[in-house]
């Protein structure tokens, strides 16, 4: 196993882990405490201006609220570079993560606003000089939510996101989506 793919495995028992020992406190309440959401948007690196943050990125995650206020949530995302971009040295790169994290959310007056901070397993692949090349690295990503309700177990859900990758290609991601999230 590479040690790539061995983060990406800690990372996702971690998640699994958490998941199992977290206790469900709001259940309790009656209200909903899970959240599955689905994302597109723009990212990009902010550290090397050859590809910019105008790239498609999409998000897939699941949120579980463990207390009132307070989620673990599970992220799996990408950004598609213009194959004309490059991120440093790697000419056509994509990025690939999963982060697992927790988020801290705040009842405002018509939506719920969130700030979360995690762990994640970042994959860079890309051509180096006409040959494939991947690397695989933890990160640190920390961002800030918005959650409008549409009904009880429909929202528009926005996040903003910059990802901090220990990597020799680039070092700092940002991201920004927009999308539905179901409630149950």
């Amino acid at each position: 196993m590479t040690p790539g793919r061995r983060w990406i495995g800690i990372v996702l028992a971690a998640a699994g882990l958490l998941l199992t020992l977290a206790p469900s406190r709001v259940e309790a309440q009656g209200r909903r405490n899970l959240r599955l959401s689905l994302l597109a948007g723009v990212g990009g690196s902010v550290d090397e201006d050859q590809a910019g943050l105008g790239n498609s990125s999409f998000q897939v995650g699941f949120a579980f609220e463990t207390t009132t206020d307070t989620v673990l949530r599970v992220d799996v995302g990408a950004i598609s570079f213009d194959q004309t971009d490059a991120i440093g040295r790697l000419a056509d790169p994509s990025v690939e993560y999963v982060t697992v994290g927790g988020e801290y959310q705040f009842q405002e007056e018509i939506y719920r606003s969130g700030l979360f901070f995690g762990l994640g397993a970042y994959r860079l692949e890309g051509l180096l000089a006409g040959q494939p090349e991947e690397e695989t690295s933890i990160g640190l990503n920390l961002g800030a939510t918005g959650d409008f309700a549409i009904t009880d177990t429909v929202s528009v859900l926005g996040e903003i996101a910059f990802h901090v990758v220990e990597s020799d290609i680039a070092n700092l991601f940002a991201t920004a989506h927009v999308g539905l999230a179901l409630h149950f």
